[in-house]
């Protein structure tokens, strides 16, 4: 995700100051290089594009996604399971919910907007899954 980042910072940069010599020969009326500068801003953004969709398919920038997705769309369709050391099911919940995992704890807030926590010990298992909303 940081390289995207990074590379989109350069593609700007370009962009922007080839926008500046656009304009700078637009008003000295200078339309030839004011074209060219036009074409050279499409040919860094285009070539930014293709540079940027193999990045896209990298697992990194899934997870991010999927964060992203998860911060401003109210959570992401769960299933949170709790084992016993022994397999037998201890909880199950579903809902829209971001998880929180610290001090042998999870933490989230429900879609009635109650605080959930779950404390395990040392032999509890969790398994979360996200359920397909399609």
């Amino acid at each position: 995700m940081g390289i995207m980042i990074l590379l989109w910072f350069i593609i700007l940069c370009l962009a922007s100051v080839f926008i500046y010599y656009a304009y700078k020969g637009y008003v000295n009326n200078k339309k030839g290089l004011s074209t060219t500068y036009v074409g050279l801003i499409i040919v860094v953004l285009v070539v930014g594009v293709l540079l940027t969709i193999p990045l896209t398919r990298t697992g990194s920038f899934q997870r991010a996604l999927s964060s992203f997705r998860s911060e401003y769309t109210g959570g992401i369709t769960r299933e949170l399971v709790v084992y016993s050391m022994t397999g037998v099911e201890i909880y199950r919940t579903q809902g829209k919910f971001d998880i929180e995992h610290s001090n042998n704890r999870l933490r989230w807030i429900d879609e009635q907007g109650r605080t959930q926590i779950i404390y395990l010990g040392d032999s509890a298992s969790v398994i979360v899954n996200e359920l397909d909303t399609d």
